[in-house]
C-alpha cells in the first residue's frame, strides 16, 4: 500500500494521464469491453492496463429482533491500474483496496471508453459513400 506521499504522486500521475487522454495524446486500445491498454514508446517503453471489474461485496443486513444475522450482497465496480516495463510488473493499484484511487480511475476509464467510442464512430462515418 502506498505511503501518503506516494499516493499523492500517483494521484497526480493519473490526473496527468487523464489530461493527456482528453487531449488525444495517449492512444488507448480496447482489449475487451472492460480492459484498455496503452503501450508507450520512447523514452520509457511500458504497457499500462486499465480494467473495470465488477465484484460482489457481502455485508450484514440490519438485525430484526433476535433473528439470526442475515447477510446481503451488493455489486461494486472497482478499477485496476497496472504498469509494466518490458520485463515485469512495476505497479498494481486495486481500487477495492486503495479506495482513494477509485474516483480518478473511474474518470479515466469513462474517458478512455468515450474516446474509443468516438474513434469507432468516426471510422464508421468515414466508410459511408460521399
Amino acid at each position: 500500500m502506498p505511503t501518503n506521499a506516494e499516493s499523492l504522486a500517483l494521484q497526480t500521475y493519473i490526473s496527468e494521464v487523464i489530461i493527456a487522454t482528453r487531449d488525444g495524446k495517449i492512444n488507448w486500445k480496447a482489449v475487451n469491453p472492460t480492459t484498455f491498454v496503452w503501450e508507450t514508446g520512447l523514452p520509457q517503453s511500458a504497457r499500462i492496463i486499465l480494467q473495470r471489474v465488477e465484484r460482489f461485496v457481502t455485508y450484514p443486513l440490519p438485525r430484526i429482533g433476535t433473528a439470526p444475522q442475515q447477510m446481503g450482497q451488493k455489486k461494486e465496480l472497482v478499477h485496476i491500474f497496472q504498469a509494466f516495463d518490458l520485463k515485469s510488473s512495476v505497479l498494481t493499484l486495486d481500487s477495492s483496496v486503495e479506495t482513494q484511487f477509485n474516483d480518478l480511475l473511474s474518470a479515466l476509464f469513462d474517458l478512455v471508453q468515450t474516446r474509443l467510442s468516438e474513434k469507432t464512430l468516426d471510422f464508421l462515418k468515414s466508410t459511408l459513400p460521399k
